[in-house]
């Protein structure tokens, strides 16, 4: 039998990537030397037509430009915080600027349902 290989479980999304826009980053108000990335992860979920892989928690990481000599780096006390757990769709989380121009809408859609969060 062997081990499956990638493309058993992966066969959707463009590009055939399991999470197209799976991560973005949108700028701290107020600091235009902070941003946010936000992204998913991937788990394996049993279900009635098989094994697939989804997006299910959403992190987000503090990125400062001024560390590293200014290349920029993650705050390591500021590093993957979870701050949203359920079962997402496989198109990724998206950013929206406000209509205020400052603030940014994150949006991402739940697995089997009209369910859409936003943040």
């Amino acid at each position: 039998m062997g081990i499956p290989k990638y493309r058993d479980f992966l066969g959707y999304g463009y590009d055939e990537l399991p999470v197209p826009d799976g991560a973005v980053i949108i700028p701290f108000v107020g600091d235009s030397n902070k941003f946010y990335l936000v992204h998913t992860d991937l788990k394996y979920i049993n279900i009635s037509e098989g094994r697939l892989l989804f997006s299910y928690d959403l992190y987000y990481s503090i990125i400062d430009m001024n560390l590293d000599n200014g290349l920029g780096g993650v705050i390591p006390s500021e590093k993957e915080i979870l701050f949203f757990s359920d079962t997402l769709t496989n198109t990724g989380i998206q950013a929206v600027k406000h209509g205020n121009g400052k603030d940014w809408w994150l949006i991402c859609h739940e697995y089997g349902s009209n369910n859409y969060y936003s943040f």
